[in-house]
């Protein structure tokens, strides 16, 4: 197999395995994101308390849809190739180790998922602290650790196999440049020994 082959087969995977993440994704973010609530529910009981029950109910049923909805768009967003075969925040970094690490880009995009819910808590007379949390909104409702988030460890697993691939992908890259830069060096030595 060509490196040019082995990198597409080995993108095809990421791909693959991108899917099968998002739809993990996708129910343990909705939980994650009900948790949060709760804290919350809990750190401004003061706040919930001054809404009469109809207003309660409307929140309760708004704050559902929300979290629904954004569960399915980040779980789609997750889909996305191009958040795995550029995982980091950094330039031509390499992805953490652990998930929750600030730097992975599919981390950022999960706490993205909370962020929709500050427009309905604002409407709700909730105000939002003055510092956003990172990547997820002004009420700290997204979850804080991978454990958090996924408690059943499949999301974790499914980071570590990516994280194999795409040491795979990147070496399949490279291996052509390499071997370009190896012909020139060679060709360069033999017109320099040349007699």
């Amino acid at each position: 197999m060509s490196t040019e082959q082995r990198s597409e087969h080995v993108r095809r995977e990421i791909e693959e395995l991108a899917g099968s993440f998002a739809e993990d994704a996708e129910p343990a973010l909705e939980e994650a994101l009900h948790h949060g609530m709760g804290r919350l529910v809990e750190k401004h009981a003061t706040w919930l308390n001054s809404l009469d029950d109809r207003s309660v109910a409307a929140l309760k049923a708004t704050v559902a849809e929300t979290i629904r909805k954004s569960s399915m768009e980040v779980a789609a967003r997750l889909r996305d190739p191009d958040i795995w075969l550029e995982p980091t925040v950094l330039v031509d970094g390499i992805p953490d180790e652990e998930l929750d690490n600030s730097g992975n880009r599919v981390w950022v995009t999960m706490l993205n998922a909370a962020r929709q819910l500050d427009a309905v808590l604002g409407e709700f007379g909730l105000p939002p602290s003055e510092v956003p949390d990172p990547g997820g909104g002004h009420y700290g409702i997204q979850p804080r650790s991978a454990a958090e988030l996924d408690r059943s460890g499949k999301l974790r697993g499914l980071w570590q196999r990516f994280r194999r691939m795409y040491e795979d992908y990147r070496r399949a890259l490279r291996e052509p440049e390499e071997e370009r830069e190896r012909r020139d060096r060679d060709e360069a030595r033999r017109r320099w020994n040349e007699r």
